[in-house]
């Protein structure tokens, strides 16, 4: 029995991305495995890209194929061809490191020991991953101001339940690379993302004064009006609509876990932004669980905003309708 032609690339592309990692002068010879240090190091490379971005390698490529980046990455491009940076993160020297260890020519990339000392002055002679290793806690961190920023997915249950699991898959796909496109024009800091659910914050863990609400703020309002015209592939005729809520205040940051660790955030702040969120389009004095009644306000838009946002009375009806 023959494998349509579309199932025999999807099999390629998962068997390439196992070379995602592999350096550019290991992959001129795939049927082989070849080790070095300096291939190490350039795989160390990736993994930087996946700690600092919170994504799958090459992620900020426009989820380009394995097989397309691999013919690429093999083929030593002038300049290389590596995953994209947002420029935000240019000056920092965690940022230098990460591209020195993708240098094409294997010389040129630093030791373990040279990155392991440039871990240890950016962490300010520490390291959460020796800490980590050890067993030990990692500290944790108060900050004072934070805004705190959930979404979910209006009627994300109902929509699942109508759609293959592959479809929804892309769907969310979709959507968080237009999300990562998006945050990564403003001071904020992805916390995590699950199922449908997004959390970001500024002010953490990098501290930006006062500017943190305004962070926060301007990024919701690009990501409501990047949905006026986003696209559920697989169900076109669908509007997706976004359920936020912003809350700000303090907050304690930290390491959670040793086998799989996270940087989670604790406190009022964050209960209070996710019921904000849950509140969907109830504001003025609104019953928050454990909070009694707040006085609570819609962001409608900002001076010199001029990009299109949802409608209010739509978003109600589809909210009441949950997508049916």
């Amino acid at each position: 029995m023959m494998l349509p032609e579309e199932n025999i690339n999807r099999l390629m592309n998962i068997a390439l991305t196992g070379l995602l990692w592999r350096a550019p002068e290991h992959l001129q010879e795939l049927s082989s495995v070849c080790k070095s240090q300096e291939g190490d190091v350039y795989s160390y490379g990736i993994i930087l890209q996946e700690i600092l971005l919170r994504d799958l390698p090459y992620c900020m490529n426009d989820f380009m194929e394995a097989k397309t980046i691999v013919t690429r990455v093999q083929s030593r491009e002038s300049p290389s061809f590596r995953p994209l940076i947002p420029t935000r993160y240019n000056d920092m020297l965690y940022t230098k490191m990460m591209l020195s260890c993708w240098n094409d020519e294997p010389k040129y990339r630093p030791t373990f020991t040279e990155v392991l000392q440039t871990i240890k002055k950016i962490n300010g002679g520490k390291s959460v991953a020796e800490q980590l290793k050890r067993g030990e806690p990692v500290t944790a961190e108060l900050f004072d101001q934070v805004t705190i920023f959930f979404s979910d997915i209006v009627g994300f249950t109902n929509l699942a339940s109508e759609s293959k699991p592959l479809e929804i898959v892309n769907l969310l796909n979709d959507l968080y690379t237009c999300f990562d496109h998006i945050i990564d024009c403003h001071d904020v800091y992805k916390v995590e993302t699950i199922g449908d659910s997004y959390m970001v914050v500024s002010g953490l863990p990098k501290r930006n004064g006062i500017s943190h609400a305004g962070q926060i703020a301007n990024m919701s309002l690009d990501l409501l009006s990047d949905m006026s015209h986003f696209e559920i592939k697989h169900s076109p005729e669908k509007q997706l609509q976004l359920r936020i809520g912003i809350h700000t205040g303090s907050c304690v940051a930290g390491v959670v876990g040793l086998k799989m660790p996270r940087y989670c955030l604790f406190g009022d702040t964050v209960n209070t932004a996710s019921r904000m969120e849950s509140s969907g389009l109830e504001r003025g004095w609104t019953s928050m669980k454990g909070k009694g009644c707040l006085f609570t306000y819609f962001l409608n838009g900002r001076e010199g905003f001029t990009k299109s946002l949802p409608d209010l009375n739509k978003a109600a009806c589809l909210e009441e309708h949950d997508f049916k």
